[in-house]
């Protein structure tokens, strides 16, 4: 959907901008950024000094719509986490859980706009990182 069109021609389509999370299968977030940059800034915000491809492009996406995405990834990773601590009882686990920046969004993974605020999944801890695949080994 472009200029109030539908890109492929056909006379009606979904404006995905607005689609419900609830009916969303697949996520894209190019254009709202990766949810590990921490991006929260609008490229219309008055005090941004951000380049516009460190900034939300609000002329082409819905913020609040994007920053529900932004949600979606970052409760994903809190319930890997969760599944962590549950296997491992280890604390340091927490150490990538204690960002403040727009927790509404980003769940405590962030402690600043931009990259340099992600917090690594258990603090980057490689012991308790080499754990992950465990959660997803199967016995037979």
């Amino acid at each position: 959907f472009k200029n109030g069109k539908c890109k492929s021609g056909r006379p009606h389509c979904e404006d995905c901008r607005f689609t419900p999370v609830a009916n969303i299968t697949s996520i894209h977030y190019t254009a709202c950024r990766k949810p590990w940059t921490c991006i929260a800034t609008k490229t219309s915000d008055p005090n941004n000094s951000f380049p516009r491809k460190y900034s939300i492009p609000v002329d082409i996406v819905d913020y609040d719509h994007c920053m529900e995405l932004q949600a979606v990834w970052h409760d994903m990773r809190a319930d890997l986490e969760n599944k962590l601590y549950a296997l491992t009882k280890d604390e340091r686990i927490a150490g990538g859980q204690k960002g403040t920046y727009n927790q509404q969004f980003f769940r405590g993974h962030c402690s600043e706009d931009q990259s340099k605020g992600y917090l690594s999944i258990a603090g980057g801890v490689e012991e308790i990182l080499q754990r992950i695949p465990d959660l997803y080994s199967t016995t037979t």
